[in-house]
């Protein structure tokens, strides 16, 4: 696998012929309800981040609040399996983007807040990881 092609997003258009089926396959979740999220591209060394507007990313995303150079969303699921489940599965495509969410976690709660280090506020890549965490958690 191409490693500058190995992160995870929803868009469809982020496909990358180089990655495998098995790799692009579903996976079940505790309700054995399918979750496919397809390939999106990391960002290279030295690629400039445009920076957005918390505020606006947020009101694009359902449930999602923004800050002063974050978005943040808390998760609830129907016991700790749930969630814990849901933040394996997020935490696999997250390493993939190479791009991790700071949260917290206590029962069937995950706080999440997103963050691009590197530029200093919120990014693409954000608003990727937070489409992701949707379609998972839906």
């Amino acid at each position: 696998m191409n490693e500058a092609n190995s992160g995870i997003c929803c868009n469809p258009q982020h496909k990358d012929p180089e990655i495998s089926e098995y790799e692009r396959r579903p996976w079940h979740d505790i309700n054995n309800t399918p979750n496919v999220i397809s390939v999106v591209t990391k960002s290279e060394p030295g690629e400039i981040m445009t920076v957005l507007d918390p505020k606006d990313v947020a009101d694009g995303l359902t449930g999602w609040t923004g800050g002063d150079d974050f978005i943040t969303k808390v998760f609830r699921f129907d016991d700790f399996a749930q969630a814990f489940g849901w933040m394996t599965r997020i935490a696999i495509i997250a390493d993939k983007m190479d791009h991790h969410p700071e949260w917290f976690n206590v029962y069937n709660r995950v706080d999440v807040t997103l963050t691009t280090h590197d530029a200093g506020g919120v990014t693409q890549k954000d608003v990727a990881l937070a489409e992701a965490m949707d379609k998972a958690a839906s």
